[in-house]
């Protein structure tokens, strides 16, 4: 029941997940933090079962932190990629697999060049200009497809995802009230939370307001 999504621009990658957090029909909490900073310049979000999510998520990140202690190179972003794959595939071979799907994004500080890799549970790994995860996946990848331009600016690429947000809100049964969004570029990385209201409201005044009453008998 969870959402994930990712656009490349030019120099950059922006990451969004949703903040919902919960079990079958159950909602158990509005912000949850899906995201998990690996490097500087490179960051994944993650949707699967909670435990799994979280227990892989911190995996990694001590991971490439205990790289980053040892060595005094840093990793690419297809680097990145391909130790996370490596671990997904050894844990589905074992009795304790990661029930877990992941997008991975950053920025290469060699070349500032913009990478993102679609992964699953099992093991599947693809370079990806933009890709989903989730149940949003089924409206929003053509819409991805249609707006999407490899040198667009940071500006097209919140928008694309603005509009990929708005679609999930307006045909997907599901309740969907805010969005974690990760923008990573040569600098680092910094996030926002977009309510999805507001983006509603401030794109189609033809919603009805929130105000509205129940008909008199």
């Amino acid at each position: 029941m969870e959402c994930l999504l990712g656009v490349t621009g030019k120099d950059h990658v922006i990451l969004a997940a949703d903040r919902t957090g919960g079990r079958s029909v159950l909602l158990m909490k509005g912000d949850v933090e899906k995201m998990y900073q690996l490097t500087s310049t490179s960051a994944m979000v993650v949707a699967g079962e909670a435990g799994d999510t979280s227990r892989f998520g911190e995996f990694l990140k001590k991971q490439f932190k205990l790289h980053s202690m040892k060595f005094e190179y840093g990793l690419c972003v297809a680097e990145v990629a391909d130790f996370i794959r490596y671990q997904l595939a050894k844990a589905i071979r074992s009795r304790h697999p990661y029930m877990v799907n992941v997008l991975v994004g950053g920025v290469n500080e060699e070349d500032g060049s913009s990478e993102l890799y679609f992964l699953d549970y099992l093991g599947t790994k693809a370079k990806v200009p933009f890709g989903a995860h989730g149940y949003g996946s089924y409206f929003t990848l053509s819409t991805m497809d249609r707006m999407h331009s490899t040198s667009q600016k940071q500006e097209q690429s919140i928008e694309q995802l603005h509009q990929c947000i708005r679609e999930i809100n307006k045909r997907l049964i599901l309740n969907m009230s805010s969005f974690n969004i990760y923008i990573i570029t040569r600098d680092g990385i910094r996030s926002d939370v977009v309510v999805t209201k507001d983006i509603l409201l401030d794109q189609d005044p033809g919603l009805p307001p929130d105000n509205l009453t129940l008909m008199e008998k």
